[in-house]
C-alpha cells in the first residue's frame, strides 16, 4: 500500500487529487498511518510530500479519527512523533464515540502481544495525553487492558511482564485511578439468584476473572498497591471479596483481604526485554475497609458469606477454607438476604452438613445417609427355586434328552459305521492322564478307543487315537472279523492303559496310569415359559407393590435372558448345563476342589525349586525320592481335576469329544477359580429369579426382597443434575443418547460400611458402565473387587473398582447390545456411584498396584480430556462433589500441575558421532521423576552419584547413545513466585558427569499451573508425560469407600 502512495504521490500533477478521501472519510496520511512499517526514509518523505500537498495532518474520518489514531496501533514512535510535531493538539482529538488516540488504538489493535501498545502508551501519556480519558460507553485504557489483553494465557513471559508494566505505568506514571467502573466483554454471573450478567465491573473485579494466575494475582496486588479500594462494587452491588468467592478464589480472597502483605513483580530491561530484578508491591489494606467490604450485600440481599456457603444455584464449592477465611474476619453470620435467609439457612438445606457444622461450630450428621432402616425379611431362595423347578417338571415342562454316543470324526470305518454296543455297554472310552516325562510342569495327553461296526462290510474296527490334548493326535484302525476279538482287544489295551478292568462299576485311578473321561448320556430341555421374562404376555401375576417406573426398570434387571448372557460370557455351555441347573452348593463344593488342586501345585513347584536348585546339590537319591513324590502328586492332581470337571462344565463349550485337561499350573487353577465365581455369583441371582417364580407374591417384588435394595423414582431434582452429569461428560454432543429415567438406590448395609471408614474430604459421584447381564448380580451384592486369583489382565491399575467422571468412558462399558423394552425403546444402564477417593495418587501412565499407594486411599489416572474443574460442585441432591463441567483438554485448556521445559541444550553439530547414535532429546518419565525428586530435597545444589537406588542414566538425553552417567550435579539458579507465596517457576542448571570424565549441562525450567501452549524462551521445549488415557479413571481398593446411589436409564437411538 505505502508502494501505491508513493507512486501516486510522484507521477500525479494534479496534487488537488491527493487531498481526496474514500468512501469512509479516509485522507492518504490515514492509509498511511495504517501500514505496519517503519516511518523512515522513502516512507517519511511520502508523508513529507502529503502534507506539502496540502493533507491536513489534523483531518478526521467519518468516525472523526486522525492518522494519530491509526497511528497508535503500531506504536511506530518516528510517525507519533511526526504527527505531534505537526499538531501538538492530536493527542486530545476525539473520536465521534469519545475515543482518544490511546482508547482507539487499545480497542483496535488486532495483535496479541502489548508491546506496539505499550511504547504509544509511554510516548502519548509523556506527551500529556489524557490517559484516563473515558470512551462514550466508558471504556478506558486501564479498562481495555484488563478487559481485552490479561486473558490470553499464550503470551510468552516477556509479553506477561510488559503487560504487568503497562499497567504500572497507567497507575504509577500516569495516575490513573484504580477504581470507578467500566463495561466489561466479559461474560459471568455473580449472584446465584439472578442469571443476570454482571455489565459494568471495577479494575479489581475484572482483574478476579483473568484465568491466568501469575497475572491475575500479579494484576490484584498492583491495583491494591496503587489504591484499589475493596469495598467498590459492581453493577449488581458484588464486591471484590464477592466475585473471588464465586469463582472459589482462596488466594485473591487473601490477596484481597490485605493478608499478603506485599508482592514481588519483575520489569522489563529497556536494553535486553528480559526480566530483571523484581521490586516489591507492598498491599496495605486498612482494618476499616476489610470491615466495610465484609459488610457490603449485594442488591440481593447477599453477603460474601451467602456465596461462600452458595455460590452456584445448582450447588456449592462447600469451600470450608474459605468459610473458615471469612468468619476469621468477623463476617455477619446472622445477616439475611432479600428473602430473609441466612448464610445458616442455606448450610442447612447441604446434605453434608459441612459448612453448617462450621457456622454453627457444632457436629453434623450428613443427611443422606440411608434413611431406610429396615429391609424385608430375606425368602428362602434355595427352598423356592427348587419348589418351582419341581413343579415344572410336574406339568412336564422339563424334558430329558438322550445323548447319543457318536463315531469319532477321525475314524474312517466307512459308511454308515456306528459305535459297538453289548447290551448297555458301550464300547468306546476317552482316556486322559499327564505325561509327567515332557515339560516342567508334564503335559495333558489322551488316548480315545472305540469298536466301530460296519454293517456293510459286517467289519469290526478298533479304532484308536492317541497324542497331546489339543491336537488331532496320531490314531489306527485294527479291522476284526468276530465282535468277541475285537472287544477283547479293547478290553486288554483298556487295561493296559488304566489298570483296571474295563466294564466294572469301581474304577481306581493308578499311579501313571490313564483316567477315564465319563460320558454324560442325557440332558435336560426346559420350556421357555421356565424361563421367561416376568413381563411375558403368557404369564399372571399378584398385583405389585412397587411403584411402576421401579417395576419396569425391576423387569429389565430380572430378565433371565441376561442371566444367561453372562453365564455364556464365562465359557458355560447352556446347551451343555442350562443355567437353572447351576446349583450354588455344588459350584461352592467346586472351588474347594480347585483350592485342594491349588495347594498341591504349589507343593509341587517347590519340589521341583528343590530337584532344580544349585544352591545345595542333591545326592541322586533324595532326587529320585523328591522325582517320585512330584510324580504321585501329579497323578492326584488329575484325579482330583477329572472329579472337578464331574461338578462343573468344562469352558470348552463341553463336548464330549474333548478330552478332560488337568491342571497344570497355578495360572491355570486361577484362571478356573475366576471362571466358577462369576458362575456362582449368576447362579445366585438365578435361584432369585427361580424362586420368585414359585411365590404367590409379585415375582419383582420377591426379587426386591431378596436383592436386599431400596430403589425408589429419582426426584427432578436428580434428574436434572444427573442429565447435565451425563451431557457434559461426552467430547461431542451425545445427539442419540439422553437420560430418560433415574431410580435412588440403597444396598442394605453399604451406608453404614461407608461411615465405618476413615477417608477424608467430599465424596464424588462418579459413573461405573457395566453389562446389562451384570446389573442384578451387581445390585444384590454391590460392586467387588476382583479375587487374588483372578488374572491381571485388564487390570491397568490394579485390581479394584473402576470410575469414570465422563459418561462417555463408562458408557463404552455397557456393551453394544441394548435392551428393548416393550414400547421399542432401546436402553442401557449406568451406575452412579458415592465414591471416598480421599487422597488421590495420580499417574498418567498404567501402574498395578492392589492396594492404594502410600499416604493415599485411591488413584486417579488422569487423562488427556476431563471436565473442567471449575465447575465440580456439591449440588442439591446429595453429599457428593459433581464434576458437571464441559470436558477440556489438559494441558491447553486446563491447567498442568507442572511441567519441565528444558533448553539451553550443548550443541553437538560439530562432533563426530553420528545423527542415529545420537540421544532422543526428550526426557522420560524416569528423567522427570530424578528432576522432581531432586528439587524435593529442597537443597539449591544436588549432587548424586550414578547408584542402584538412584540410576542417572535417565537424566542423559543429548549426546552419544551409550555414554554411561557417574554423576549429577543440579543447581537452582533461581525461583519465581505467585502472589500467594506459591512457586511458579524453578530455574534449574542440570550437569551430567561421564566414565570418560566429561561432562555436558542443560537447563530444565519446572512451571506450576501451566498450559503447554504458553510461550517459552527461545529453545526451550515442554517434555511431558503424555496422559495414556482419553478419559480420567478412579480406582479404589477397598469394596466400603463405594456406595451404589443412582441407577440411570440411558435411551439411544
Amino acid at each position: 500500500t505505502q508502494n501505491l502512495i508513493a507512486g501516486l504521490v510522484n507521477n500525479t500533477k494534479d496534487k488537488s487529487t491527493l487531498t481526496q478521501t474514500n468512501d469512509k472519510g479516509e485522507t492518504l496520511l490515514h492509509v498511511l498511518a495504517q501500514q505496519s512499517v517503519e516511518f523512515q526514509g522513502a516512507v517519511r518523505a511520502v508523508a513529507w510530500q502529503l502534507i506539502d500537498a496540502g493533507v491536513s495532518v489534523s483531518a478526521t474520518t467519518n468516525q472523526g479519527a486522525t492518522a494519530m489514531h491509526f497511528a497508535a496501533i503500531h506504536g511506530d514512535l518516528n510517525l507519533l512523533r511526526f504527527l505531534l510535531h505537526l499538531d501538538p493538539s492530536l493527542v486530545h482529538t476525539l473520536t465521534k464515540s469519545n475515543e482518544s488516540p490511546l482508547v482507539f488504538a487499545f480497542k483496535h489493535s488486532t495483535e496479541k502481544y502489548p508491546d506496539a501498545l505499550l511504547r504509544s502508551l509511554v510516548f502519548l501519556g509523556r506527551s500529556k495525553a489524557n490517559v484516563a480519558q473515558p470512551d462514550a460507553h466508558g471504556h478506558t485504557v486501564l479498562s481495555l487492558v484488563l478487559d481485552r489483553f490479561l486473558d490470553h494465557r499464550t503470551m510468552s513471559q516477556t509479553s506477561q511482564v510488559v503487560l504487568l508494566d503497562l499497567v504500572e505505568f497507567l497507575l504509577q506514571e500516569c495516575k490513573v485511578s484504580p477504581n470507578g467502573r467500566f463495561p466489561t466483554t466479559a461474560s459471568f454471573v455473580c449472584s446465584p439468584q439472578t442469571n443476570d450478567i454482571v455489565k459494568c465491573v471495577t479494575p479489581l473485579i475484572r482483574a478476579v476473572h483473568i484465568s491466568s494466575v501469575f497475572l491475575r494475582e500479579h494484576a490484584l496486588a498492583m491495583l491494591l498497591h496503587h489504591g484499589a479500594n475493596v469495598v467498590e462494587t459492581d453493577d449488581q452491588g458484588n464486591t471484590v471479596l464477592m466475585h473471588a468467592v464465586v469463582q472459589n478464589h482462596l488466594d485473591d480472597l487473601r490477596i484481597c483481604l490485605g493478608l499478603v502483605p506485599y508482592a514481588e513483580r519483575r520489569t522489563v530491561s529497556q536494553t535486553t526485554t528480559l526480566p530483571c530484578e523484581p521490586k516489591t508491591w507492598t498491599m496495605d489494606i486498612s482494618a476499616s475497609d476489610r470491615t466495610a467490604a465484609l459488610k457490603v450485600a449485594n442488591i440481593y440481599g447477599e453477603t460474601a458469606l451467602h456465596l461462600a456457603v452458595q455460590p452456584r444455584a445448582n450447588g456449592s464449592f462447600e469451600n470450608v477454607h474459605i468459610v473458615e477465611l471469612l468468619l476469621k474476619h468477623k463476617v455477619s453470620i446472622e445477616a439475611l438476604d432479600k428473602r430473609k435467609v441466612s448464610a445458616v439457612d442455606l448450610a442447612k438445606l447441604q446434605h453434608s452438613g459441612i459448612l453448617l457444622g462450621l457456622l454453627t461450630n457444632s457436629k453434623v450428621v450428613a443427611r443422606d445417609v440411608d434413611t431406610c432402616e429396615t429391609y424385608a425379611a430375606i425368602p428362602p431362595v434355595d427352598h423356592d427355586a427348587t419348589v418351582y423347578l419341581s413343579q415344572c417338571q410336574a406339568r412336564g415342562l422339563v424334558k430329558t434328552v438322550p445323548i447319543p454316543l457318536v463315531k469319532s470324526p477321525l475314524c474312517q470305518a466307512g459308511p454308515g459305521a456306528n459305535v459297538h454296543v453289548n447290551g448297555v455297554t458301550e464300547f468306546s472310552v476317552l482316556l486322559s492322564k499327564v505325561d509327567v516325562q515332557a515339560g516342567q510342569h508334564g503335559v495333558n495327553v489322551f488316548y480315545r478307543m472305540q469298536v466301530v461296526h460296519n454293517v456293510v462290510q459286517d467289519v469290526f474296527v478298533l479304532f484308536t487315537n492317541w497324542g497331546r490334548m489339543g491336537e488331532s493326535g496320531k490314531y489306527q484302525h485294527t479291522p476284526f472279523k468276530c465282535v468277541t476279538s475285537a472287544e477283547d482287544e479293547f478290553k486288554k489295551i483298556f487295561k493296559s492303559k488304566t489298570g483296571n478292568v474295563f466294564g466294572h462299576d469301581l474304577f481306581v485311578k493308578k499311579i501313571g496310569k490313564y483316567m477315564v473321561n465319563p460320558r454324560r448320556r442325557e440332558r435336560h430341555e426346559y420350556h421357555e415359559s421356565v424361563t421367561a421374562s416376568f413381563s411375558s404376555t403368557s404369564l399372571t401375576h399378584p398385583k405389585s407393590i412397587l411403584d411402576n417406573v421401579v417395576q419396569q426398570i425391576l423387569g429389565v434387571v430380572t430378565d433371565l435372558k441376561c442371566l444367561e448372557q453372562a453365564a455364556t460370557g464365562y465359557d458355560h455351555s447352556l446347551r451343555d448345563m442350562p443355567l437353572v441347573e447351576l446349583e450354588p452348593s455344588v459350584l461352592a463344593t467346586a472351588l474347594d476342589r480347585l483350592s485342594e488342586i491349588k495347594t498341591i501345585l504349589d507343593e509341587n513347584a517347590s519340589v521341583l525349586k528343590k530337584m532344580n536348585s544349585t544352591d545345595q546339590p542333591l545326592e541322586p537319591a533324595q532326587i529320585g525320592a523328591l522325582a517320585d513324590s512330584w510324580r504321585a502328586a501329579t497323578d492326584g492332581i488329575a484325579e482330583k481335576s477329572s472329579r472337578y470337571f464331574e461338578l462343573v462344565p468344562r469352558s470348552d463349550a463341553s463336548c464330549d469329544d474333548v478330552p478332560l485337561a488337568s491342571f497344570l499350573t497355578v495360572d491355570d487353577v486361577n484362571k478356573e477359580i475366576t471362571r466358577v465365581r462369576h458362575l456362582l455369583d449368576v447362579a445366585h441371582t438365578s435361584k432369585i429369579i427361580l424362586g420368585a417364580k414359585a411365590n404367590a407374591v409379585h415375582p419383582l417384588d420377591y426379587c426386591y426382597d431378596a436383592m436386599q435394595v431400596h430403589l425408589t423414582p429419582a426426584s427432578t431434582a436428580d434428574v436434572d443434575v444427573i442429565s447435565a452429569y451425563f451431557e457434559a461428560g461426552f467430547s461431542r454432543k451425545p445427539s442419540t443418547h439422553k437420560v430418560t429415567r433415574v431410580l435412588k438406590v440403597q444396598r442394605k448395609g453399604e451406608a453404614e460400611c461407608m461411615q465405618d471408614i476413615a477417608v477424608p474430604g467430599h465424596h464424588t459421584l462418579l459413573w461405573h458402565g457395566t453389562k446389562k447381564s451384570n446389573l442384578m448380580g451387581i445390585l444384590s451384592r454391590g460392586l467387588c473387587i476382583a479375587p487374588p486369583e483372578a488374572p491381571t489382565t485388564g487390570y491397568a491399575f490394579g485390581k479394584g473398582i473402576y470410575f469414570a467422571d465422563s459418561a462417555e468412558k463408562s458408557f463404552n462399558y455397557c456393551g453394544s447390545d441394548p435392551y428393548t423394552l416393550p414400547d421399542k425403546r432401546k436402553v442401557h444402564y449406568m451406575l452412579l456411584c458415592d465414591v471416598a477417593l480421599g487422597t488421590t495418587h495420580r499417574v498418567v501412565e498404567p501402574e498395578y498396584r492392589e492396594v492404594a499407594a502410600d499416604g493415599t486411599h485411591s488413584t486417579f489416572a488422569m487423562a488427556k480430556y476431563q471436565p473442567n474443574p471449575h465447575d465440580t460442585l456439591v449440588t442439591p441432591i446429595g453429599s457428593c462433589r459433581v464434576p458437571l463441567g464441559k470436558l477440556q483438554q489438559l494441558g491447553e485448556e486446563i491447567s498442568l500441575p507442572s511441567a519441565w521445559a528444558i533448553g539451553n541444550i550443548p550443541d553437538f553439530s560439530k562432533s563426530t558421532v553420528r545423527p542415529w547414535m545420537l540421544q532422543t532429546s526428550r526426557l522420560d518419565r524416569a528423567g522427570l521423576a530424578l528432576l522432581d525428586k531432586a528439587l524435593l530435597t529442597g537443597q539449591t545444589k544436588v549432587e548424586w552419584e550414578n547408584s542402584l537406588e538412584v540410576p542417572l542414566q535417565p537424566l542423559h538425553i543429548f549426546g552419544e547413545r551409550w555414554a554411561k552417567v557417574t554423576k549429577l550435579e543440579l543447581q537452582v539458579e533461581a525461583k519465581e513466585f505467585y502472589v500467594n507465596g506459591r512457586e511458579r517457576i524453578v530455574r534449574c542448571h542440570v550437569t551430567l558427569e561421564f566414565e570418560n570424565s566429561t561432562k555436558y549441562s542443560y537447563s530444565a525450567h519446572k512451571y506450576f499451573d501451566v498450559v503447554t501452549n504458553e510461550s517459552l524462551a527461545n529453545g526451550f521445549k515442554f517434555h511431558l508425560e503424555r496422559p495414556a488415557l482419553t478419559h480420567n479413571e478412579f480406582i479404589v481398593y477397598n469394596q466400603a469407600q463405594v456406595k451404589i446411589a443412582y441407577l440411570v436409564e440411558i435411551e439411544v437411538a
